[in-house]
């Protein structure tokens, strides 16, 4: 039931959309996330006690700035009112290096494509 690691594909949308989901007790340090074939096992994920997560990452075209706009966003669903104080308590923690960890992800994106921008693919 449970890996150290990995998310299922969710969602995709050719050079426009990606979303990837996952199900942990993140509350728990080297707990696992739960193992998940598919999509499908993500969405009919309901044991108590875990954190379902969904994180997308969307193109955007941005003519007004000369290219395209990359946005993200995580979306959790807890299974259970004892993983949702869990949750919440966890989130009070991670909250702050979580956002830090997505800008930063963010700006490495960015400055890789405009690398390639200007190199040629």
């Amino acid at each position: 039931m449970l890996d150290s690691g990995g998310f299922v594909l969710l969602a995709e949308e050719a050079d426009r959309q990606l979303v990837v989901g996952t199900v942990g007790r993140f509350w728990q340090p080297l707990s696992g996330l739960a193992v998940l074939a598919d999509a499908d096992e993500f969405v009919g994920f309901d044991h108590p006690a875990w954190a379902k997560v969904a994180m997308d990452f969307v193109i955007r075209d941005a003519p007004h700035q000369g290219g395209v706009v990359l946005s993200t966003e995580t979306r959790i669903r807890v299974t259970g009112e004892g993983a949702r104080r869990k949750f919440a308590v966890y989130w009070m923690f991670i909250r702050l290096p979580s956002g830090l960890l997505r800008r930063t992800m963010l700006r490495a994106i960015k400055r890789r494509a405009e690398r390639y921008e200007r190199v040629g693919w």
